[in-house]
């Protein structure tokens, strides 16, 4: 998927890796909802097993997830966000990847 979240290999930008370790390390000790660190702990454990799998999707729904969580924990509210939109921010063709069965309704 394109959208700078990668690098050539497909292994993470050194901006997101070092991102989500500070997140990780300070940013949830220090000041994370209940919500946001079951959201990280879930897109961690999803993406796993998306990588066992072969299977990415579960992972991209998890991170979906974690970012909505964030969001919350800064006072937006999102209930009238449409399912992939927050994402499609981020990456250019997700269109491209998700099943064409999957109906896109607001994520709470």
């Amino acid at each position: 998927m394109k959208g700078g979240q990668t690098g050539p290999n497909g292994e993470p930008s050194e901006d997101l890796a070092t991102f989500m370790k500070d997140l990780k390390g300070r940013q949830l000790l220090l000041g994370a909802s209940s919500e946001m660190i079951r959201a990280f702990n879930s897109w961690q454990a999803e993406t796993q097993a998306a990588e066992a799998g072969d299977n990415m999707l579960g992972a991209v729904e998890a991170y979906e997830k974690l970012l909505l969580a964030i969001r919350r924990d800064l006072g937006h509210d999102d209930s009238k966000l449409p399912r992939w939109d927050l994402l499609r921010v981020f990456v250019n063709d997700l269109d491209d990847h998700l099943p064409t069965e999957r109906p896109l309704k607001a994520v709470a």
